[in-house]
């Protein structure tokens, strides 16, 4: 299995590859900043994102994670060598922070997961569900203090 794993932003918010990193133990990587909510070059407005901005980004359970500890790499510079951005961002990460980064994983991982065997007969379910209306619940009375 691999330490890292690097997530790109697709056509939509919502990314499987950062469920897949997290329920795998995968430290994500994420590439750019859409995540996050913003729209920064390449990004163009009207790729299919909403800019919502860093108070409302499209990353899940900020109840539960805190995202800026979760590496991040410019896209622009990702695009114009990634070898050379990978290589540097993985020498600014030490042994002590790849651990700290999979012990969020591991308290986090059950939260990936909305159930286990058959999708259709299957009585065994995840936290997923927990956590998304745990989250929900967070980002309200945020909203309310504003």
């Amino acid at each position: 299995s691999s330490d890292f794993c690097l997530i790109l932003c697709g056509d939509t918010p919502s990314s499987r590859s950062l469920s897949s990193a997290f329920v795998n133990g995968c430290i994500p990587i994420r590439v750019g900043s859409r995540l996050r909510g913003l729209c920064e070059r390449p990004c163009k407005k009207g790729f299919g994102w909403t800019i919502t901005g860093e108070r409302n980004p499209h990353l899940p359970y900020p109840d539960v994670i805190s995202w800026t500890q979760l590496p991040e790499v410019n896209e622009a510079a990702f695009a114009r060598d990634p070898e050379k951005v990978l290589r540097e961002k993985l020498a600014t990460i030490s042994n002590s922070t790849k651990k700290n980064l999979r012990k969020i994983l591991l308290d986090t991982q059950e939260g990936w997961i909305y159930g286990f065997g058959h999708p259709l007969t299957s009585n065994t379910f995840g936290e997923a569900a927990t956590y998304i209306f745990d989250s929900f619940k967070f980002v309200l009375r945020i909203h309310r203090q504003i």
